[in-house]
């Protein structure tokens, strides 16, 4: 009869570890994520001129792509408010898997050393 070691054998406890690592990561990616869309959402305070709008519209670009895709007609369409919750979301999903990379980049690259 095998006994359950309840995760304290040296590959649990290693297991543990990374998964502790892992939601440290996704924690601090969200915050990131949260904390970066309000910088974006600030830079349309600044005074207007055309590159305040062209740095806006390329930050948010990819929320407009994942938007554009679910809710083809857009505000125009049929579906408006699946078009402006989906464009919402994608923002913060977006920049929250940016920020995950970027830790586990530098979580990777800190191991290499």
């Amino acid at each position: 009869m095998v006994r359950p070691t309840l995760g304290f054998t040296e590959d649990g406890l290693k297991y543990r570890a990374m998964r502790s690592k892992v939601s440290v990561r996704i924690i601090a990616s969200l915050v990131l994520a949260f904390l970066s869309v309000g910088v974006i959402s600030l830079v349309d305070k600044l005074p207007y001129s055309h590159w305040r709008d062209v740095i806006s519209d390329s930050l948010r670009l990819p929320a407009y792509l994942i938007a554009g895709v679910l809710a083809p007609g857009g505000v125009h369409g049929r579906h408006p408010a699946l078009w402006a919750y989906s464009g919402i979301i994608a923002l913060y999903c977006t920049y929250g898997v940016f920020w995950f990379l970027i830790l586990a980049l530098f979580r990777h690259r800190q191991q290499g050393e």
